[in-house]
């Protein structure tokens, strides 16, 4: 599905619902599976840790809706509030790393304003912070009030097993020939975070093809420059 984003922001291939490592975090999920914009206002305010899954779970729900838009405001908080100028006809508007504002009185005003224009018109909205929103990140008290009117969910950190069904799954997607020797090494030589683990199998899903050689320890060695 197309969408339409401003300053060549692209959503990530892997970012899609049926990728996401559900875990601790069924009720989130099932929340976002069935969330359409267009039957009826949602206001969600998702929080977690860095590698928790925010940033993978704001762009797989504004890829399955048409004409969303999805802006990483860590990547764009130091410019003018009028970066949101016109979001508010769309039917949904994701905004990652809402921390990122901290700081920034004009940029926090037109996020304010922002949300009471997406209200009116009855559009929906999903936003993510890496904390609990509050005065010590935003100075502007009314916007603390509009985001904590939100629904509030915090997202738990995937644990191992989780990790490894994750990757025993993405290696079957990708027509991969992985053992679990392999995927228990990946889990205890490399870093274990999330972005890490798909970035790595992109990585030897490309270099498997390329070199028309199985994943293996001794290859995955090779490719990540001979870890022990």
């Amino acid at each position: 599905m197309s969408v339409q984003l401003p300053l060549d922001i692209t959503l990530r291939d892997e970012a899609t619902l049926d990728r996401f490592v559900t875990g601790h975090n069924q009720e989130l999920f099932d929340l976002l599976q069935r969330f359409n914009p267009s039957q009826a206002q949602g206001m969600i305010l998702i929080t977690g840790v860095a590698g928790s899954g925010k940033t993978h779970l704001l762009q797989a729900v504004c890829r399955e809706t048409t004409h969303a838009v999805y802006l990483p405001l860590a990547m764009i908080a130091r410019l003018s509030g009028d970066i949101f100028e016109g979001l508010a006809d769309r039917p949904l508007v994701c905004l990652d790393d809402l921390q990122a504002l901290s700081g920034n009185a004009e940029m926090q005003l037109a996020l304010f304003t922002l949300i009471n224009d997406l209200k009116e018109n009855g559009q929906s909205f999903i936003f993510s912070a890496d904390r609990k929103i509050d005065q010590a990140i935003f100075g502007l008290k009314d916007l603390v009030s509009r985001l904590n009117a939100c629904a509030r969910y915090h997202l738990e950190l995937p644990e191992d097993t989780h990790k490894l069904a994750f990757l025993q799954l993405d290696a079957h997607r990708r027509g991969l020939q992985i053992g679990n020797d392999v995927i228990n090494w990946i889990l205890t030589h490399t870093p274990r975070d999330m972005t890490n683990l798909v970035s790595l199998m992109n990585r030897l899903d490309q270099e498997s093809l390329r070199s028309q050689r199985r994943v293996t320890i001794p290859f995955i060695k090779q490719v990540l420059g001979s870890i022990d």
